[in-house]
């Protein structure tokens, strides 16, 4: 960009430019271009003549604004959070009792964990299926492995039969959880001790010598 008097012209691919109907005498012309530091030369204008000007530009750091980014793992209700977030509540998994993760996960709309025909599943969150290490799996906010590998076992290490609840976060959210969370967060939470002695076990069974059994206590002990 060449300015003067007020006026400017952009130039073309080779880096020429035109500025018509400039008055006689003594100018001061700037170029300015993103990335470089701006360069200023005067120029004398003669009436019926022309003027050749050269500019050679220095490169010059561009600063971009400060971008500062906050966020929290503060307990906050779905419908004030600027994220698209699936929650299934305890509940909903009790009803359930998936024997695989993908009966109870799949229930949030826009996620589909595939079952692999045993304990494993692949994930696919607003997106097709992959076994790139995309999502993040946790238990109260803890990573259950290392980031950068695709884990077929995820979901089945996770107590997901027996939890509170689960939060999945559908899109990125590597801002808090890490670089695995680019495609979505998955976030099961232990279900709150009982202000009570309370004890559950559930038991069922099927062909073959199918047996499963789910037991659980919980009291809460006076400080």
């Amino acid at each position: 960009m060449i300015a003067a008097l007020g006026r400017s012209a952009t130039s073309d691919s080779t880096g020429r430019f035109r500025l018509d109907g400039v008055r006689f005498g003594i100018h001061l012309v700037e170029a300015r271009a993103i990335g470089y530091r701006p360069a200023r030369q005067s120029v004398t204008i003669v009436p019926g003549d022309s003027a050749t000007l050269e500019f050679r530009l220095k490169i010059a750091t561009v600063t971009l604004p400060e971008v500062v980014v906050s966020t929290t793992r503060e307990e906050q209700l779905a419908s004030t959070t600027p994220l698209s977030v699936g929650v299934i509540r305890e509940q909903e998994i009790r009803e359930a009792r998936g024997h695989h993760p993908a009966e109870i996960v799949n229930r949030s709309p826009g996620v589909y964990v595939s079952n692999f025909g045993g304990e494993g599943h692949a994930t696919a969150i607003r997106q097709p299926i992959t076994t790139k290490a995309l999502y993040a799996y946790l238990e109260d906010g803890v990573p259950i492995r290392s980031t950068g590998f695709f884990n077929h076992n995820a979901l089945y290490e996770i107590n997901i039969p027996q939890a509170g609840r689960i939060e999945v976060i559908k899109g990125p959210g590597s801002a808090v959880y890490g670089s695995d969370a680019i495609g979505g967060v998955v976030n099961a939470f232990t279900r709150e001790p009982s202000a009570t002695r309370e004890a559950e076990l559930f038991a069922e069974g099927g062909s073959s010598t199918y047996l499963r059994a789910l037991g659980s206590a919980s009291s809460t002990l006076p400080l």
